[in-house]
């Protein structure tokens, strides 16, 4: 009966895992504690059953020598040393098991969690000073004409030459003041290395220039240049946009370095769960291999120390026949 019940146990303990795992666990990481537990709950039915086994062969051998009661010495000899040598392995097991899974924890928990996004909120602080910066220089590139020319003219050579100096002293490569015309047309009237129309009229976006009503500004960044469009004077639809490739570099390599950690740190999360099954599941089969080890070799210890007391009781038998 105690063997089956164990058979039951070795049957019933995977299964109830496996529905523990899919249905009443969400996908967060396991607890120390509840990892242990169910390795501990798959673990011991399994060393029951080995040692069952060698409880099982031992008593075969028995019966196959001439020791009394079913050689009980052999039996016990076999149950002493495979619990001598089972019971320190499964500590081991689960004392490993707890160790690595507050390792893997650690990774999940709310301190980490908050030095990740301390990282990544350091990174975007840094691109915002950046952007504030060239926002900066163009607001003040805005004033700087207004206080001037409080009127924009167009076609003066004075203003293009004022608007020309602007764009030197402030580091900027490009820039173009433009009207908008019914909402939807783009007019230059004064430029310094334009871009190409058709990249000029994507950065000057309709949605852009949506935004620019409630704003002082609307900042964007590519692989190449920063720019940035303001507006100069809403009442006559006049705007300033002005591009630098001053510090994108930078830019872009905090992007990348912000987006490459958000992802790894979401890649180690999803492969947590996943890692703490697998190092369990080792645990769970050197466990098992160990314990069948120890068995056959106590089973073979066992062999070796009954047989001298066996074949005392042999030949005490023979002599007691002779007599």
């Amino acid at each position: 009966m105690l063997e089956i019940a164990v058979v039951a146990l070795v049957l019933a303990a995977p299964l109830g895992t496996y529905l523990f795992v899919t249905h009443f666990w969400s996908g967060q990481l396991f607890s120390p504690g509840v990892a242990a537990l169910l390795l501990l709950a798959n673990l011991l039915p399994c060393v029951a059953l080995i040692v069952l086994v060698g409880r099982r062969i031992a008593i075969r051998r028995a019966a196959q020598r001439a020791l009394a009661e079913r050689g009980r010495l052999h039996v016990r000899l076999v149950a002493v040393f495979s619990l001598m040598a089972t019971i320190p392995i499964v500590l081991t097991v689960i004392a490993a098991s707890v160790m690595f899974q507050s390792g893997v924890q650690l990774w999940g928990s709310e301190r980490a969690q908050k030095a990740f996004n301390s990282t990544v909120a350091m990174a975007k602080e840094g691109q915002n000073l950046i952007v504030k910066r060239w926002t900066g220089e163009a607001r003040t590139m805005v004033d700087d004409l207004l206080a001037r020319y409080p009127q924009i003219p167009e076609g003066s050579s004075d203003f293009q030459l004022r608007f020309l100096e602007q764009t030197y002293l402030r580091s900027l490569y490009q820039s173009v003041l433009f009207r908008v015309v019914d909402g939807k047309t783009v007019k230059a009237l004064y430029a310094y290395e334009a871009p190409e129309p058709a990249l000029f009229t994507a950065r000057v976006s309709a949605q852009v220039l949506s935004q620019l009503r409630n704003r002082d500004s609307a900042t964007n960044y590519d692989s190449n240049v920063l720019w940035v469009v303001t507006p100069v004077d809403r009442a006559q639809n006049l705007f300033l946009y002005v591009a630098t490739p001053v510090n994108v570099d930078y830019l872009n390599r905090q992007s990348q370095a912000a987006t490459g950690i958000i992802a790894e740190y979401e890649t180690l999360q999803k492969r947590a769960r996943s890692l703490q099954i697998q190092f369990n599941a080792v645990l769970f089969g050197v466990a098992l291999l160990i314990v069948g080890l120890a068995t056959a070799i106590a089973l073979a210890v066992a062999d070796r120390l009954v047989r001298p007391i066996d074949e005392l009781v042999t030949a005490a038998r023979r002599v007691a026949g002779a007599i």
